[in-house]
């Protein structure tokens, strides 16, 4: 386990968490249209992300699509709004051949942010 530092309120990770926690907030009210949290593994964003949902009334349902192209369905079925969350996205960017593939099969378009947790 991590050494926390005291006063907890120091900590760069719990003041980065603390900020995105209100930016959530912001996002379930509408007062932002987009957000995107990413971080290391075990640093409590999934956590965070239920917490706020559950503030809200919403279920906390993370996707976690298998490819590129499962992906763009759900950013395709989040279009005209919604919270979408998803976890566990880092192995799509750290595999390059995955990423070269997917870059080579697709023909441009442009990509509207859908909003992200």
């Amino acid at each position: 386990m991590a050494h926390i530092p005291n006063p907890i309120q120091k900590n760069p990770v719990w003041l980065d968490l603390q900020c995105a926690e209100q930016l959530l907030r912001q996002l379930y009210a509408g007062k932002i249209q987009a957000l995107i949290i990413s971080g290391p593994p075990g640093m409590g964003k999934t956590h965070l992300g239920e917490k706020v949902a559950r503030e809200f009334g919403q279920e906390w349902n993370p996707e976690r699509p298998g490819s590129f192209i499962g992906l763009m369905r759900i950013f395709k079925q989040y279009a005209r709004g919604g919270v979408l969350g998803c976890d566990d996205l880092d192995w799509l960017w750290s595999n390059s051949k995955r990423w070269k593939s997917s870059r080579s099969s697709s023909t441009p378009r442009s990509v509207v942010s859908s909003p992200t947790v």
